[in-house]
């Protein structure tokens, strides 16, 4: 399944078990899902915009708090959270400079923006990538799924990026965007 971008899920019921496949939805990288609101749980808009524009109209326009999820209501919460997804959003709180964080992901497409505790002794900055294929987790496969990327990643980041809820501030700072293959 993995090599034909398919899916495969395993229940059980009555101690029989069932096998269902699901193909993945390629990424459109001019049709990023994103949410967005001014207040930190309530509000949370579903959107959809271009990757490269991202930075200019969200991530680095002050006053909003933004996740990968849409949710039920626009309440932000892991109950609420639609299964759905193409961008895999990661924290980086001083681990790793930019400039080292640019060079070990430059294979990959992504958006590297600084938050508002950025300085030049102790980067912070968030870490953007669209994926390659659209995926829909529940919240406890989700978290699974992002702890399988903190293993891969070359360098730590704030681990608590695993919640299916996460939502990030923007910043009026800097970002800089990186061309190469989207994130399998």
């Amino acid at each position: 399944g993995y090599k034909n971008n398919i899916i495969i899920r395993r229940t059980y019921v009555d101690d029989i078990e069932f096998l269902s496949g699901e193909a993945l939805k390629e990424t459109d990288v001019d049709n990023i899902q994103i949410a967005y609101s001014t207040d930190i749980t309530e509000g949370f808009e579903p959107a959809v915009t271009q990757f490269s524009k991202l930075a200019k109209i969200l991530i680095c326009e002050p006053g909003y708090h933004y996740t990968a999820h849409n949710f039920l209501q626009k309440y932000r919460s892991s109950e609420k959270a639609l299964p759905g997804f193409d961008l895999l959003i990661l924290d980086i709180d001083g681990g790793c400079s930019l400039d080292s964080a640019k060079e070990l992901l430059s294979d990959y497409k992504v958006l590297f923006a600084t938050t508002k505790r950025h300085t030049a002794e102790k980067n912070r900055f968030r870490v953007i990538f669209p994926m390659s294929h659209y995926l829909k987790l529940k919240p406890k496969d989700y978290s699974k799924f992002m702890e399988n990327v903190f293993n891969w990643l070359p360098f730590d980041c704030d681990t608590a990026t695993k919640d299916i809820a996460r939502k990030w501030m923007s910043n009026d700072g800097e970002y800089y965007y990186n061309d190469g293959e989207l994130i399998d």
